[in-house]
């Protein structure tokens, strides 16, 4: 089994053989590309090569043929002075097995290098019946939860179930190349914006919570909120508020970077989420019911004065 490097544009590439058998060189080669191929060599029905990324070697059991490699747009000269060798079976770097027949010729191209983060946003709430402009269902509808993953992802986000926190520690590093699942905009965790990036669903929270505003005026003032030049800030849904609810502590909005205490009973939050069963009133989140009530999910009218938050996909 041999391995084809092509490194970097300019290197050599060298082809040798046992001292003992015929064997063709070419140096001083044009490299375009960078990929690694796997190659087996076969002779009646045997693997006979084995190499290193700048050389062929080949046992004696070969002797009777020489070598010949035709890679297009890399090595160049006179076809017609290679002696063809017989199959060359190759395996790409997508797994992908192939033959080249004696005499032919096979392109190497990069393989994909990989690239961003696939984050795992919020569950859908389901709502499908949009009552206003903004809401959950009309974002649902109009695209714009869609959250378009790479397809070769560095990593992927998930939390480390084994770290001593849990619920702000990441298994693999963010963006910013730590393990912490909040930072602020510049990957620390200073919070001088009051913006926190969730490296783990993708949104992006503006941490002062807003003054209570009806349902209606909630959305409004979400989606026309402008931070840090960001303006596509919206109102989050219910699913989207429980994503940061941390129910080790009974107030469950205490831990940083939300540090949001809450009276008992004192505050609501808005969501985007409409209660189907009574379309008048919306889902809130409420922090803390009571001393041996935790966080709660509850519906009010609409014409009710609650606070939020503001929310928005970052990456």
């Amino acid at each position: 089994m041999a391995v084809l490097e092509l490194i970097n544009s300019g290197d050599e590439i060298g082809i040798r053989v046992d001292t003992n058998i015929n064997f063709y060189k070419k140096s001083d080669v044009s490299v375009s590309s960078t990929d690694s191929y796997i190659i087996d060599f076969i002779v009646n029905d045997i693997i006979v090569a084995s190499a290193t990324p700048d050389e062929f070697l080949f046992p004696k059991e070969a002797s009777l043929y020489d070598l010949m490699i035709l890679i297009k747009g890399i090595l160049s000269g006179d076809e017609s002075l290679y002696v063809p060798y017989p199959t060359v079976r190759v395996t790409n770097t997508d797994g992908n097995t192939y033959n080249i027949s004696a005499g032919g010729s096979f392109v190497c191209t990069p393989g994909t290098v990989p690239s961003g983060i696939a984050y795992k946003r919020p569950t859908l709430t389901g709502q499908l019946t949009s009552y206003r402009t903004g809401d959950d269902a009309w974002r649902l509808l109009n695209s714009e939860y869609v959250n378009t993953q790479p397809a070769y992802p560095v990593s992927y986000a998930q939390l480390d179930t084994t770290a001593l926190d849990p619920f702000r520690t990441l298994l693999n590093n963010n963006a910013f190349g730590n393990k912490n699942r909040f930072t602020d905009e510049n990957g620390l965790q200073v919070y001088g914006n009051n913006y926190a990036i969730d490296h783990l669903t993708n949104i992006g929270w503006y941490l002062t919570v807003q003054s209570a505003v009806t349902w209606n005026n909630a959305i409004d003032n979400s989606v026309a909120f402008t931070v840090l030049g960001y303006t596509d800030f919206y109102l989050p849904s219910i699913k989207e508020m429980e994503s940061i609810v941390d129910v080790e502590d009974n107030d469950v909005l205490i831990y940083s970077p939300f540090n949001f205490s809450n009276a008992i009973g004192g505050v609501d939050l808005w969501t985007s989420t409409t209660n189907k069963g009574e379309t008048t009133r919306a889902f809130i989140v409420q922090p803390l019911v009571s001393a041996t009530q935790s966080y709660n999910v509850a519906r009010t009218l609409k014409t009710s004065t609650e606070k939020h938050y503001i929310v928005r996909k970052h990456y």
